[in-house]
């Protein structure tokens, strides 16, 4: 601005502040190239702890041998370069190159440094500790890394910083790109134009976020943004009581939330708008609204997504379809969890209702169905409206009862420790199976599963089956009296 307003010997045509800045840039993308140019012919080479990069022509005189290091030029490398580093075979060849060191500086890498301003001076001249430009680690390709110094997550509010993790210099990522606190990006290296592509939309993701942080810091001096996750809350409302069925199972609290709440979420990491539907913390229903197709595109629509109004306007809606579908649900659907059914001529128990979904989903559960530990007799069945399912609401008849010979029992029960014939004393009481194992053998008398009664419910005939071997969400499962008499038969 200040060579724009005050340099009066500029061409008319060059005292705009978009013209200076085109000037900045092309005076800077010669100065890379030069720096380039410069470093094209050269090669490392070392003597003691110094190493320094010299024209190839001057090494020609000189029988050279790899040390087994590379190093990366911390300093004016451009095109981000990696060289070998080599060292004189002889001890005569290592005085040829202290004698191009020479050349660079008057001062030699031996000297005694007793002062870091001698280091400094060093650098200066050209020379270069090995140490601190030593490559640990090297892979082809960028893995992009975004960094704020001393926080473990980036604060895209403030300046951040683009590394590539698949070089390593002295045990630290390569530093790509610096973005300011003004969303400027100052690359350090020449980058092919997908590379550079890759960071303007980290910069436009930045961006994105300043200025959410931004509007609410100045008119609420708070935001909250999950930096792990990269969600932005946007809004959030309270739902009065009675609107919405509470819904069964959900006790607990996450954070101490209670009763429902509808949020307007910016999913920042996916680029999607999302309405949530929360009881006691527990999200019942997710939307997307809207799917954004980069971070150009989420700028583009900023001014929208930054409006009060606007986010009102979208979080009332969504709330208004969940209660006319709440609504609805309880008027269509004839199914309670437990009840028992009968699907595609089995008979099944309803152990879950998942109707805040799309699609629906009920889940039923065979307590017959166990073989080999496993229950195999599960469904999950997808639906969108109540009258396409298939299901037949049975009332059970009364069922076969068994008893158990309390004197016969032992650690291990197997089929054969079963008393049919005391059949009153099985419905009284069967608390004489709790803490037992239960072996389930196959028709050649081998051991196939091996589980545990955690419980017994006399009132209901049913026992509670503990099976480390079974997957997670079926570690636990609940039989019926009348399960061990019809494994038995």
């Amino acid at each position: 601005r200040e060579v724009a307003d005050k340099q009066g010997n500029l061409p008319d045509d060059m005292k705009s502040i978009d013209r200076v800045k085109e000037l900045s840039i092309r005076t800077e993308n010669r100065y890379r190239e030069y720096l380039n140019n410069s470093f094209k012919d050269k090669i490392a080479v070392k003597v003691g702890f110094y190493y320094a990069l010299v024209d190839k022509d001057k090494t020609k005189d000189i029988e050279l041998e790899e040390t087994g290091i590379r190093v990366y030029p911390g300093k004016e490398n451009v095109e981000g370069k990696i060289y070998t580093l080599y060292k004189g075979k002889s001890f005569e060849d290592s005085r040829k190159i202290d004698s191009l060191f020479d050349e660079i500086t008057v001062k030699m890498k031996e000297v005694n440094l007793t002062n870091l301003n001698d280091v400094l001076e060093l650098e200066r001249e050209g020379l270069f500790e090995i140490t601190d430009d030593k490559v640990t680690k090297f892979e082809e390709g960028y893995d992009i890394d975004v960094q704020s110094f001393n926080q473990q997550f980036p604060d895209y509010y403030n300046d951040i910083y683009v590394f590539n993790k698949n070089l390593e210099i002295n045990g630290a990522y390569q530093n790509l790109a610096h973005i300011n606190e003004e969303n400027k990006i100052t690359f350090n290296i020449n980058l092919s134009q997908e590379e550079k592509s890759k960071i303007e939309e980290i910069r436009d993701k930045k961006e994105v976020l300043s200025k959410l942080i931004d509007k609410d810091i100045k008119e609420k001096r708070e935001y909250y943004f999950d930096p792990q996750n990269e969600e932005y809350l946007l809004l959030s409302m309270k739902i009065e009581e009675g609107l919405l069925k509470i819904p069964d199972g959900i006790k607990e609290t996450i954070d101490g939330k209670e009763g429902f709440d509808v949020e307007l979420i910016l999913d920042i990491k996916e680029k999607i708008l999302r309405q949530n539907l929360r009881y006691n913390g527990y999200i019942l229903n997710s939307n997307q609204a809207i799917k954004y197709k980069s971070y150009k595109d989420i700028l583009s629509n900023l001014p929208y997504l930054l409006d009060d109004k606007h986010r009102e306007v979208l979080l009332n809606g969504y709330l208004n379809q969940q209660i006319e579908n709440d609504r609805t649900r309880q008027e269509e659907n004839p199914f309670k969890e437990g009840m028992s059914v009968r699907y595609k001529g089995k008979e099944y128990t309803i152990t879950a209702i998942n109707d805040t979904t799309s699609p629906k989903t009920i889940e039923l559960e065979d307590s017959t169905g166990l073989m080999n530990g496993f229950i195999t007799g599960s469904e999950t069945i997808l639906f969108n409206d109540y009258k396409n399912l298939d299901l037949e609401v049975y009332k059970s008849s009364e069922k076969e009862k068994q008893s158990i010979d309390k004197e016969e029992l032992v650690e291990q029960i197997s089929f054969e420790d079963i008393d049919n014939n005391n059949e009153e004393k099985v419905k009284k009481d069967n608390s004489g199976l709790l803490y037992k194992s239960l072996d389930v053998i196959n028709n050649k008398s081998s051991l196939v599963a091996n589980q545990f009664i955690v419980k017994v419910d006399n009132e209901k005939e049913e026992f509670r089956v503990y099976s480390q071997s079974n997957p997670k969400n079926y570690r636990e499962f609940t039989l019926l009296f009348l399960i061990l008499k019809e494994l038995e038969r």
